[in-house]
């Protein structure tokens, strides 16, 4: 695997914005958000990026490029006052122009970023979640579209908490995952509780619909308001994203008195 690269992952909102390298147009901020691959920036060299979109302010980053480096272009572009919204569909056509890059001399301007055609794939440890390394996590190649009723539900995915129901459906972009199988659980107190075993392809985007069903009876709003407190009290504590609100001895109490919930609406039922 070669490491003479930097690798560049654009995740810019909106992801229709055009991306300009060095003043020439080469994709969108969605072909090179890692779904499915990302921008490679051949060292050395300072590579000048630029995303444009009509209705929005244009961004310019720089680069300066090294072996074994990962940048993460994290922006949300801001919206022009009276200037119409460019069209989803207005793209020009034949993007991504490539996604490997190097200088090359110019007598004019010394030097200019050029599309290389054919490239061996770096190395993927310049990435974390891309693998690499004793105990690394499979690469996070593909995309779960968590579709959950009601929205104060609990999220998990392979064991591990994702988010609130509420909480998934602000990710634009879904819930990143590796390739092949996984387990969503869902759990909310006063709700049966559901498991879903999927089966995502790598580079796909699939969605996972899960509505709980109420269980009878009043018995488990004492639990719901104790539950929703716990998770309330993690949000203004930790400070973090979705999938990291609460500490795992909170979660597991979260879990331990959802699944008693469960069971105990079970009992009533029979």
């Amino acid at each position: 695997m070669d490491r003479a690269w930097t690798v560049v992952d654009t995740d810019v909102s909106p992801e229709q914005a055009l991306v300009y390298l060095d003043g020439k147009l080469i994709g969108t901020a969605d072909d090179f958000d890692g779904f499915p691959d990302y921008l490679y920036l051949r060292p050395p060299g300072r590579y000048v990026l630029e995303f444009r979109l009509g209705g929005w302010e244009s961004a310019t980053i720089t680069v300066d490029a090294a072996e074994n480096r990962f940048v993460p272009v994290n922006l949300k572009l801001v919206r022009t006052r009276g200037e119409a919204r460019a069209a989803w569909y207005q793209q020009p056509p034949g993007l991504p122009v490539g996604r490997f890059f190097e200088k090359e001399p110019t007598a004019a301007k010394g030097s200019q970023s050029a599309p290389l055609s054919s490239q061996g794939r770096p190395d993927p440890s310049l990435r974390p979640d891309m693998g690499g390394g004793a105990g690394a996590q499979p690469a996070a190649t593909a995309v779960l579209i968590l579709v959950v009723q009601p929205d104060t539900a609990a999220v998990y995915v392979d064991g591990q908490f994702v988010g609130t129901a509420a909480e998934l459906a602000r990710l634009e972009r879904g819930l990143a995952v590796s390739a092949g199988h996984h387990v969503v659980e869902v759990l909310a107190p006063g709700f049966a509780a559901r498991t879903v075993t999927v089966e995502v392809e790598d580079g796909a985007r699939q969605q996972v619909v899960v509505e709980l069903d109420p269980l009878p009876g009043e018995g488990t709003r004492q639990n719901r308001t104790e539950v929703l407190y716990f998770m309330e009290t993690e949000k203004r504590e930790g400070g973090g994203q979705a999938s990291t609100l609460a500490n795992h001895s909170t979660l597991a109490y979260l879990k331990e008195v959802l699944l008693l919930s469960h069971r105990k609406g079970q009992s009533e039922m029979t």
